[in-house]
């Protein structure tokens, strides 16, 4: 998303939606839903970007809603009673400022079907319908099918929101394949490969008795905002919100982790125990035993001597002659 589109987007806005927009209106909502989803930080992030994107009409309420399903791995049910709450709890002069906007850009809309058809149907179906719907468009099957097809991000959209118009009814489904060679300026050999694999993943979810897969760890929570805390749906900041300076074009924050040191933490060895024991080293004194009997010391002359003296060697003394042993 450039700038100059962010920047046209704003000129299509009045001044008060504009001052509503840049206020602190989407960090005390973040707030308050992050701590409500449970989201750490780095989702925190993820979840302000869409809300500000809602805010200057780049996504509508179920797209916003698809958003946060995606991006930030909630489940349909949690994304829906948040958003709604949000869109609920605008107030009604910002509510006004936004259809007046969506009107202005719904002239220069090219595609077959509308986004102001396409949102209304969605406001009207049953809750059943729209959990398929958007399970459809957030689905990791889909996502899989993307890359076995090696689409780029354009088709990826496409496809989506032609297998959301299909499941809505704007379309039959028996007219996947052609659709996909006419919509997508597909050759028909790649529209009916492409179109096989659609309709595996569409055939399902256009059963009746389809459920939508949930989470084992998800409670299931009606779509309303009746068990949201009334402190998360009735925000303060909205009817009393305060404006930041002029901004035109926002900021979308970028998360950024926190640094971690490139050093290896010291390891421990039993030298650095050695060095710890040394340092507290205290020498143990041991007690002096002492006999009580008296010592008699007498001059070194008058002890005995039980040693010979040293013989002095002479060289010219004649051996003594032995006898022989054989005889007398």
């Amino acid at each position: 998303m450039t700038p100059d589109l962010i920047k046209s987007r704003n000129d299509i806005l009045s001044s008060d939606y504009k001052d509503f927009v840049y206020s602190d209106f989407t960090d005390v909502t973040v707030a308050i839903f992050g701590d409500y989803l449970k989201l750490d930080e780095e989702k925190r992030v993820i979840f302000e970007n869409g809300l500000m994107l809602f805010l200057l009409l780049f996504l509508n309420k179920f797209e916003f809603i698809e958003f946060i399903i995606r991006e930030c791995s909630l489940s349909i049910e949690k994304a829906i009673s948040a958003v709604t709450a949000i869109s609920e709890g605008l107030p009604v002069e910002m509510t006004t400022a936004m259809n007046a906007a969506k009107a202005l850009l719904e002239k220069s809309d090219p595609s077959p079907v509308k986004e102001s058809d396409r949102f209304n149907h969605l406001l009207t179906i049953p809750d059943t319908q729209l959990r398929t719907y958007l399970y459809a468009k957030t689905s990791s099957s889909l996502t899989k099918l993307h890359e076995i097809h090696s689409l780029n991000k354009d088709l990826q959209v496409d496809i989506t929101d032609l297998i959301g118009d299909i499941l809505l009814g704007f379309y039959k489904i028996e007219d996947t394949v052609p659709l996909l060679q006419q919509e997508l300026k597909l050759d028909a050999r790649t529209a009916a490969l492409l179109g096989a694999d659609v309709l595996d993943f569409l055939i399902p979810l256009t059963d009746p008795n389809f459920i939508t897969p949930t989470e084992v760890t998800d409670e299931v929570i009606p779509l309303s905002t009746t068990n949201i805390p009334e402190s998360v749906v009735r925000m303060t900041v909205i009817s009393d919100y305060t404006t930041s300076p002029t901004q035109l074009i926002p900021t979308i924050t970028t998360y950024q982790p926190a640094p971690t040191s490139s050093i290896a933490p010291e390891l421990h060895t039993m030298a650095m125990d050695a060095n710890a024991a040394r340092a507290n080293f205290q020498p143990v004194v041991e007690p002096v035993h002492s006999s009580e009997q008296p010592v008699t010391r007498t001059p070194l002359s008058d002890l005995p001597s039980y040693t010979s003296g040293a013989a002095t060697p002479n060289s010219n003394a004649i051996p003594p002659i032995e006898p022989p042993r054989w005889g007398v």
